[in-house]
């Protein structure tokens, strides 16, 4: 029988007995959860802005999130509220302040976590915004590895009229203000898990989002990936390559190994399946006879991928204690792949289901749907093992065998999650697989899942996905559209989509869609007219007309309608954000003639007649918003709050009651039928049940004011400062120094609505308790709060907090000149809060690209306060590039040396000057000690390690001290944990560290040795996972050399030179838009290493001038590369 279909847990698993007289029953209960915890420390208070950072092959945001990145040793036992959900087949673990994550998923059974589960909580540097962990369940929403993963969630538990019960998770997202939720239920007699995903989009703007849910699995040697059967293509990350599946030569292997299996990747690995027709994955571990299945319908859910870090992996060991390596089982909805966006429009609601369950002693699936699971094997020439697990018991089912279209056996059985039915079957050897057919059905007949063996479709290979060409290249200006909106949708940090657009305006300035595009683009700045500029472009030409209100004071003119309202609807969200509202209402109004926009605009029509006292156009407008969008929890709210005013509590509540059970995290409901009922518990209970409270009950007054309740909004606000104790910190905290507890926004923002609500004195005093309160954390990024912050400096111009929180939110809009000066009428009010200055000196240097003004700056944060290292981990990326002396800089963190000790990242670069000036012993006193935070796809310090001791090494071969020089190459080979990094067989690192270790046992007359080292490095060149030269290949040239081999040293040193000239003759430095983590690292930072590496190709050629050159040139432009500033020196 074929090893892959064990059956040595039958016995064990044949207890259907017991099963049929099971309660069918669900419970769920909350309680609390004792779970050992590595702290994290307090989150920096500097606002982290985009600069370029690439996350997961996508644009890095962290504001208006804080980065939390300064994780502990320190462990302690911490209570962690534990949402349990179970029946009598499968119990659930959900941690609310966790993220939401299912922390584990057990077969009662068997006891087998068919999710990972984690004894321990043990951050890492993955997520999107810091702190990370690993195990069971995460939601990527709406981003991968989601800003808020480690945060708290809100939650909702609920039981069901049909006996079911549901976990409720969800947030609203800060950085689109999405609002998703999921809701996990068990049903009684099921062993699977529904997970219903709703995503609403309710601001005014089109927004592209991905899910993926991240499953994690513990395996080892036994496991394995089963996508489905018909798959014979994987693809990795932005789909820049494919390879067969399951058999695919592995980087840094020799030959095709099956890929499937988790033993066979030694480093880490993504693959997704070029599979959208199947709805199922599933993983299996073949050491425990079990697995875990996931079905869903695929046309919505396309995404399969697994991720490995892989059997040698640090990482395995950084992110638990006791529990093991991990897999990943991630399923994409409305995605396959990462970075994959799709978009939902305003005010629309997506709701997709999805279902896990466990599997046992079947040998893995080759078919799943919600009913079962069937395997079906050949384990030899005359024989099939067949088995089925149910999600269900199924009394009288049968079982149907045929062989070519006859029956071989129909039986009756009793089959139920507990109860696998297994059975070999002969068959004749002449029989050919495809003739194999096995099927489970209930007692009426109707199918629960069946399987036959088919051949495999072949189909060419996919072509990976091509990098958008410059502008100019384009020949079209519908293909300058596209590659700009791609850009826009997958949210891509390496290219900005502004030039695409502005090459089509070039080519047909009046061209409609681009000019949608842009006003788009310039509308989620709060950039109403420039927005509005655009729009009128596209009117021009899908009207023929530009909308005159000198020539129509009541509307618009057309000559022409366009085939859709996308135009219209904009133009109505521009002129309702610069108070144009008889525009506004015509342009909403144009918009309703065509789907699409309709729901939004009968919405944002109600709410402008409501408060402009026209109740009855008000109802009917809201009316039929709903009708169009009845999954809008929005509309149905504004309808509800509508119908209050109006004295219809009844009517109201319901409405509410129809939102709050369609989605229990929704707070705006919550909160509004606690308001009409007067119920204070109950909105102190929302509150405590909001993930982050500070954010939720800002967000939620924004609804208010959309409607003009802007009393309702100040009593909301005046309740939660009041209520104060919800508004806890994350139990993985080291301190509790929560960023969003009580906040200025608070007092701000009833100030701004106490004057809308024309209670001006009232305004004034919200905005001095504002200006009392501490500025950290103070991260506004919501257009109203930047309508608020304009109007708090106009009406109390002395409050400079309000100019710098103002400048943080125009910062982060990409307004960067309004920041500026923003921050500067702050510092001129206040010359002692030195992160206005930080702000003023990043500004100077990433955007003005002044750096002597930045390290102005910057010497003013310092004077101001000289307790933050990233005043002086910043003012050293400058300096180092103003070539400041080194000696300098290293004097002043030496003198703050207690400061810069409080980040890794200001530590590095204090090892790095250490490096500079020659202090390498003392940089390795540092590198062996201190245990660094390393983030995913970093090796930055194990890098730095490794050139200490080279160039210790080096220095000690200078003096003829071999033996010493050896010790330093040797060190320089080994993998100290406290830096976090991976054993290493190949790379630069290695073939630099190997070259080195062979000129000191050639020093010593150590021959043998010597040539094992050289010929080590030499195995290195050409195992790179993609086509990329490096500096490597350098060494691999100077080790032939050492050996000789001169023939292949000059054919090596070629490789360098073709691969230097063809970047000379691209038209520009081409930077990889589909690196994870931007890795390839800036244009910039790509010439200095051509520079570079044509440096190293003189020195192999023995011209030691041209390398002096360009070892000059290349530090000119990157003054950090220490080898450039080495073989500089030694080439003079």
């Amino acid at each position: 029988m074929n090893k892959k279909f064990l059956l040595l847990s039958v016995l064990s698993l044949l207890t259907a007995a017991n099963s049929v007289n099971a309660q069918d029953k669900v419970t769920i209960k909350e309680t609390t959860e004792t779970i050992p915890t590595y702290l994290v420390g307090n989150p920096d208070l500097y606002p982290y802005f985009f600069n370029g950072r690439t996350y997961q092959g996508a644009a890095g945001h962290v504001y208006p999130y804080p980065i939390y990145d300064k994780l502990t040793d320190e462990r302690v036992d911490r209570d962690y509220k534990y949402l349990t959900l179970e029946n009598e087949y499968t119990k659930i673990g959900v941690l609310p302040e966790i993220g939401g994550r299912i922390f584990q998923a057990e077969d009662k059974q068997t006891g087998y976590n068919f999710f990972y589960r984690q004894h321990v909580i043990r951050p890492a540097l993955i997520g999107m915004i810091g702190s990370w962990i690993s195990g069971g369940v995460e939601w990527n929403i709406p981003h991968h590895h989601r800003a808020s993963s480690t945060l708290n969630a809100g939650y909702e538990i609920t039981e069901n009229e049909d006996g079911s019960k549901t976990i409720w998770i969800g947030e609203t997202e800060l950085r689109q203000r999405l609002k998703w939720t999921i809701g996990l239920t068990m049903f009684p007699g099921k062993s699977y898990v529904e997970a219903t995903f709703k995503m609403q989009n309710r601001t005014p703007l089109m927004q592209s989002f991905l899910y993926w849910a991240n499953v994690s699995v513990h395996c080892d040697e036994n496991y394995q990936v089963q996508f489905p059967p018909q798959t014979i293509y994987g693809t990795a990350h932005s789909k820049v390559s494919y390879t067969d599946w399951p058999n695919n030569t592995i980087w840094g292997e020799s030959g095709p190994v099956d890929n499937s299996w988790w033993k066979n990747f030694k480093n880490a690995n993504s693959t997704f399946a070029v599979n959208y027709s199947q709805d199922y994955l599933v993983g299996y571990d073949f050491g425990k006879n079990a697995g875990t299945a996931h079905w869903a319908n695929h046309h919505l859910v396309p995404g399969k991928k697994f991720f490995l870090w892989g059997t040698e992996s640090v990482w395995n060991e950084m992110l638990t204690e006791e529990d093991g390596a991990y897999l990943e089982l991630m399923v994409g909805t409305f995605s396959d792949n990462q970075p994959d966006y799709s978009w939902i429009g305003p005010n629309e609601v997506r709701v997709t289901k999805q279902y896990w369950y466990p599997i046992k002693g079947i040998g893995g699936a080759k078919n799943v749907t919600l009913e079962g699971a069937v395997n079906i094997e050949r384990t030899s020439p005359e024989s099939f093992a067949v088995g089925f697990n149910s999600t269900a018991l199924y009394k009288n089912a049968k079982v149907i065998i045929k062989a070519a279209g006859k029956t071989l056996s129909e039986e009756t059985v009793t089959i139920d999650p507990d109860t696998p039915y297994i059975k070999n079957v002969k068959v004749p050897s002449s029989l050919k697989d495809s003739e194999f057919f096995a099927g489970l059905y209930d007692s009426d007949g109707v199918e629960l899942v069946s399987w036959s063996p088919q051949e495999k479709e072949e189909y060419t290979r996919p072509h990976p996905a091509d990098r958008p060409k410059n502008p100019s290249e384009y020949s079209s200006v519908e293909e300058l559209l596209l590659a700009g909106q791609r850009l826009e949708e997958f949210h891509n940090a390496r290219l900005d989509p502004l030039p695409y657009y502005e090459e089509a305006l070039r080519r047909d300035s009046l061209d409609s869609r681009v000019n949608v595009n842009l006003g788009i683009y310039y509308a989620k700045r709060a950039e109403w007219t420039v927005a509005e500029k655009y729009l009128n472009r596209a009117y021009k030409r899908l009207t023929g007309l530009h909308y005159m209100p000198e020539i129509d004071k009541t509307g618009v003119i057309y000559h022409t309608n366009p085939k859709d309202g996308e135009m219209f609807y904009y133009s109505g969200v521009v002129a309702r954000a610069l108070g144009k509202t008889s525009e506004a209402e015509s342009y909403f109004w144009k918009s309703t003639w065509y789907p699409g926009f309709q729901s939004a605009s009968y919405l944002y029509i109600a709410e402008m007649y409501w408060k402009q006292g026209k109740v009855k156009d008000a109802l009917e407008a809201i009316d039929e918003s709903i009708a169009l969008s009845g999954k809008s929890t929005q509309s149905k709210f504004v309808k509800a709050h509508f119908l209050s005013a109006m004295g219809k509590k009844a009517e109201a509540l319901a409405l509410l009651d129809e939102n709050i059970a369609s989605d229990p995290v929704d707070f705006l409901s919550i909160i509004e039928k606690a308001r009409i009922q007067g119920d204070k518990a109950a909105a102190s209970r929302a509150i405590a049940h909001m993930g982050i409270p500070l954010q939720e009950v800002l967000e939620a007054t924004t609804f208010y004011n959309s409607i003009g309740a802007w009393k309702d909004a100040v009593d909301f606000l005046d309740f939660a400062m009041a209520n104060g104790t919800p508004y806890s910190s994350t139990p993985m905290q080291q301190n509790a120094v929560e960023p969003f507890t009580v906040s200025p926004l608070l007092n701000y923002m009833a100030g701004w609505y106490s004057s809308q609500a024309g209670d001006e004195a009232k305004a004034l005093d919200y905005y001095g308790k504002a200006a009392a309160m501490s500025p950290d954390y103070c991260f506004p990024f919501r257009t109203e709060e930047l309508e608020m912050l304009q109007d708090v400096v106009k009406k109390n111009p002395t409050d400079w907090k309000a100019y710098y929180y103002l400048g943080n939110l125009l910062y982060y809009y990409d307004r960067k000149d309004e920041a500026i000066a923003a921050w500067q009428s702050s510092a001129e009010l206040n010359s002692s809060y030195g992160m206005v200055f930080r702000n003023l000196g990043h500004s100077a240097d990433k955007y003005l690209k002044d750096k002597a003004l930045a390290a102005d700056y910057y010497a003013m944060a310092i004077k101001a306060d000289s307790s933050d290292p990233i005043f002086f981990q910043e003012l050293e990326d400058v300096e180092a590039a103003l070539k400041v002396s080194s000696e300098k800089r290293l004097a002043r963190m030496e003198k703050y040396r207690k400061t810069i000790e409080k980040s890794d990242d200001a530590t590095s670069r204090y090892v790095r000057l250490l490096l500079d000036n020659g202090k390498y012993r003392k940089a390795l006193d540092i590198l062996e000690t201190r245990h660094f935070r390393v983030w995913e796809g970093g090796s930055t310090v194990y890098t730095q390690f490794v050139d200490a001791n080279l160039l210790y090494g080096l220095s000690q071969l200078s003096k003829h001290r071999n033996r010493k020089a050896l010790e330093s190459f040797l060190a320089a080979g080994t993998f100290p944990r406290n830096l976090e990094t991976n054993e290493l067989s190949t790379g630069p690192l290695v073939a630099k560290v190997a070259y080195h270790q062979g000129l000191a046992y050639k020093a010593l007359g150590e021959s043998d040795k010597a040539r094992e080292a050289f010929e080590k490095c030499i195995k290195t060149a050409g195992t790179s996972r993609r086509e990329y030269i490096d500096e490597r290949y350098f060494f691999v040239a100077m080790s032939q050399k050492e050996l000789g081999q001169n023939t292949e040293a000059q054919a090596t040193a070629k490789k360098i030179q073709d691969y230097v000239d063809k970047q000379k003759e691209a038209t520009t430095t081409v930077v990889d838009i589909y690196s994870k983590f931007g890795e390839d690292g800036s244009s910039n930072t790509i010439k200095a290493r051509n520079l570079y590496l044509q440096g190293l190709v003189n020195i192999v050629n023995g011209d030691k001038a041209s390398a002096h050159r360009l070892f000059t040139e290349s530090l000119e432009i990157d003054p950090s590369n220490i080898w450039a500033k080495y073989f500089n020196s030694t080439t003079r």
